[in-house]
Parts: C-alpha cells; structure tokens; sequence
C-alpha cells in the first residue's frame, strides 16, 4: 500500500473530487470524530481527540483467539475431507478474539489520509451516498 497505492492517490487526488474510503461496520462515535463521513465533518481538534480515544479502545482489545490446529491427521484416500472435517469452512474468523468484529476499525496508516477525504460505512444505505455524490 505505501509503495504503490498511496503514490497513486497522491499523484491524482489533484484530479478528482473527493477520494472515498470504505471500512466495516457502521458510523460509531469514535470514527466519526477522526474521519470525514457523508453526514459529519470534525474539525481538527476533534479529529485527535478521537484519534487518541480509538488508539486507547484498540490497544486494550486482547488480540487473541483459539488456538490453530497444530496437527491433523489426513489419509492418503481423501486428505481434503480429512482436512475440512477437523477445520471446517475457510472462515478465519472464527480465530479472532472476541469482540474483534466489532472494534472500530481505522484506515491504514500507510495510506496518507487527506482531512477532505470521506469514510463510506458498510452498514450505510447506498441513498446516503447517491445523496453525498449528488451534492
């Protein structure tokens, strides 16, 4: 992302109108002070006070989850069967701590955010941005 997307970005943010981000979830308190959305423009003191409280809320979340398989045992009949009975599915979810889905999650940090930048929420209608675009 550093070496070849946000090089880009800068190269044609003077181009266009706005650049959009996407993130998970839906607008929650703590993002809605750092990043520009469709409704909501914070202004600067805002946005490192809220930058401040996600890093807080980030760095007390325990990252760890359930263990890995560290063995299985696979016949040389059907190994994928073997396989996808003791892990089923591809889901990697399911290693994820609990209440890992539901932390904020920020933008990357090796992409340069610009202040007039604007964050799209998963869990925001399409009408919101047909709406923001529009204006």
């Amino acid at each position: 992302m550093r070496q070849l997307l946000d090089p880009l970005l800068k190269r044609l943010r003077p181009h266009v109108r706005v650049v959009l981000y996407s993130l998970p979830g839906g607008l929650d308190p703590l993002r809605r002070q750092v990043y520009r959305s469709t409704e909501h423009r914070p202004c600067q003191q805002q946005r490192r006070e809220g930058y401040r409280q996600l890093l807080q809320v980030l760095r007390k979340h325990r990252y760890q989850g359930p263990a890995v398989p560290q063995q299985m045992k696979l016949s040389d009949r059907l190994p994928v069967v073997d396989y996808f009975k003791q892990l089923p599915g591809l889901d990697a979810r399911r290693f994820n701590s609990p209440g890992f889905w539901e932390l904020p999650i920020p933008l990357v940090r090796e992409i340069t955010y610009h202040p007039d930048d604007v964050v799209l929420y998963d869990r925001q209608v399409y009408a919101a941005l047909r709406e923001f675009l529009q204006s």
